[in-house]
């Protein structure tokens, strides 16, 4: 959060467009997660769900992006790309991590925590 940033929903519409190169007054906000503590980092994050109309245009920026996984709300739901997998990490290895395998491309971590909140309510509509 930034001093310029009036809500948490501001400061997402405006990372979006810093990060990926989307124009944020295109996004439509359409609900708030559940706020997720990292410890390492110490960071909060507040994710937010919003809708472009179409597939946008990205742009990531290289130095806070390093790299854009597309996935589509069916494989998001389909249970067969929940996987446990094991990762290396600075201090060592982690066994049997929840993640998501996007056709080989593997998600985990808080980003994985989001979306498997959004795939739960996903479930329900």
């Amino acid at each position: 959060i930034e001093d310029s940033d009036k809500s948490t929903r501001e400061t997402a519409l405006r990372e979006t467009e810093e990060e990926l190169g989307i124009d944020a007054r295109k996004i439509e906000i359409v609900g708030q997660l559940t706020e997720v503590f990292i410890p390492i980092s110490q960071f909060l994050i507040h994710p937010y769900i919003g809708f472009i109309d179409g597939l946008p245009e990205l742009n990531p920026d290289s130095w806070e992006v390093k790299s854009v996984i597309h996935c589509s709300v069916h494989q998001l739901l389909n249970d067969q790309n929940r996987i446990l997998k094991d990762f290396k990490v600075k201090t060592g290895h982690i066994k049997d991590i929840p993640a998501f395998d996007f056709d080989g491309n593997f998600v985990w971590g808080a980003t994985a925590i989001i979306l498997n909140e959004f795939k739960f309510i996903m479930q329900r509509i």
